[in-house]
């Protein structure tokens, strides 16, 4: 049995929060749908079950033809060529633009560590003492 250990805030979690009866019941499946759409995985288009059963098999159908649309161009608008590695569109449909994330900061390309190149051009002109 449980043992109340802080005092019952009645305004942020409602006037029966500290019966255990009430914590316990089975959440609504809306909720349960919202609890897992916002645990899933930014940029997870491989099922739009959550969005149909939510809002309508519509705007599941809209998603996936803007998804593939998206992905038919390449992740960015025809003119934004600078930085052909975005994928803002899709970014911008799944939400994932507006978290910031690992690879937003730690996982840039111009800050991994990479081998430097040897070709077997060079290796041999070190070898032969021409370089």
């Amino acid at each position: 049995m449980e043992v109340l250990r802080n005092p019952n805030n009645a305004l942020t979690l409602g006037p029966n929060s500290a019966n255990f009866a009430s914590q316990h019941v089975a959440l609504h499946p809306i909720n349960a749908a919202q609890n897992k759409q916002q645990n899933a995985a930014p940029n997870d288009f491989s099922s739009f079950d959550h969005v149909r059963r939510t809002y309508g098999s519509g705007l599941a159908m809209t998603l996936a033809t803007e998804v593939a649309l998206a992905k038919e161009c390449g992740g960015r608008l025809p003119g934004f060529d600078a930085n052909p590695d975005s994928n803002i569109i899709l970014d911008t449909l799944s939400g994932s633009n507006t978290m910031i994330g690992f690879g937003d900061i730690l996982n840039l390309k111009e800050n991994r560590v990479e081998a430097p190149k040897v070709t077997l051009h060079k290796a041999m002109e070190v070898k032969l003492g021409l370089m």
